[in-house]
């Protein structure tokens, strides 16, 4: 569920001057800030793609619907809702929602030892043709020691699903902690508010923290992806025309993680070069970054 609702007719009357033509508005619920309550406005340009991705200004309404002016007060009102969103909403693309994506562990478990298994098969089959190959000379050429791996990285990324697996345990405790303190504070505070947010932070600190080890554990073998990726593709198709379905599935999944590993390395590589007290910062900041933001694509002027 998500924290913002079509605007009231008494809401549209105020902020339509401010509407531009092909533009979506919605207002969020009310937050209490310094005893009073406040609303965030957000105009979305409507074009194609999610509701968060897209194009966003904003505005603040005070409980008599009045369009707040004081920066100060907007600043305070983008991270205060920044934190609102992150923490109450329930869409698909909210960070809690995100983060609950990775609870089914079992199903998560699975794919990850599937992943595993064709990493074995690959490497078997790759063993397979170095064994075979004959010299010059038609003697045998010595057979790749048992040990010895014959695709590159294949250890290594085994030894990071195993690890990953790990590590979506640890993820979900500690989303487990979040959501029940969320519900605590939700039991005691009939708006959110300020208050709310110091209480919670901790606790979306150290399930932010899980994101970054993911991160920081899937770049170190980077390297080997997209060339897995390509045998276990290539090793599928060989598998079908000997309709050999068995092997099927599990290189499929293998092959859909490696994609999945190089497209979240993608999108936050960036973290993959931080430290951990960089990473903190930016997590720590982040309410405050969105606020700054969000006044500076502001539909009025503020002072």
């Amino acid at each position: 569920m998500s924290i913002y609702t079509t605007p009231s007719p008494e809401v549209m009357k105020v902020i339509n001057s401010y509407k531009k033509p092909f533009e979506e508005v919605l207002v969020s619920q009310p937050a209490m800030l310094q005893g009073s309550l406040y609303r965030e406005v957000v105009f979305k340009k409507k074009v194609l793609g999610n509701f968060r991705e897209n194009p966003k200004e904003y505005l603040y309404l005070d409980e008599n619907n009045e369009i707040v002016n004081n920066k100060n007060t907007v600043l305070r009102l983008g991270r205060l809702f920044f934190y609102m969103d992150a923490f109450l909403s329930q869409d698909k693309d909210s960070i809690i929602a995100a983060l609950q994506r990775d609870g089914d562990l079992q199903k998560t478990n699975n794919d990850f030892e599937q992943a595993i298994f064709a990493l074995e098969l690959i490497n078997k089959k790759e063993k397979s043709k170095k064994d075979s190959k004959i010299d010059k000379n038609k003697k045998q050429v010595k057979k790749v020691d048992e040990e010895e791996t014959a695709v590159k990285g294949v250890k290594e990324v085994e030894n990071t699903l195993t690890k990953l697996s790990a590590l979506r345990i640890k993820t979900n405790e500690k989303l487990k902690l979040l959501l029940e303190k969320i519900e605590e504070e939700k039991e005691k505070n009939e708006h959110f508010n300020e208050l709310m947010v110091e209480v919670l932070m901790p606790y979306y600190r150290e399930a932010m923290v899980c994101n970054y080890e993911k991160i920081q554990l899937i770049s170190i073998n980077s390297d080997y992806y997209n060339d897995i990726k390509k045998r276990a593709d290539k090793a599928k198709k060989s598998y079908t025309l000997r309709f050999n379905t068995r092997n099927t599935e599990p290189l499929m999944k293998l092959h859909y993680t490696m994609g999945y590993f190089e497209n979240l390395l993608r999108s936050y590589g960036n973290i993959a070069s931080m430290n951990y007290n960089q990473y903190l910062k930016v997590v720590t900041n982040s309410g405050k970054t969105n606020a700054e933001y969000k006044a500076s694509v502001l539909k009025n002027k503020v002072q």
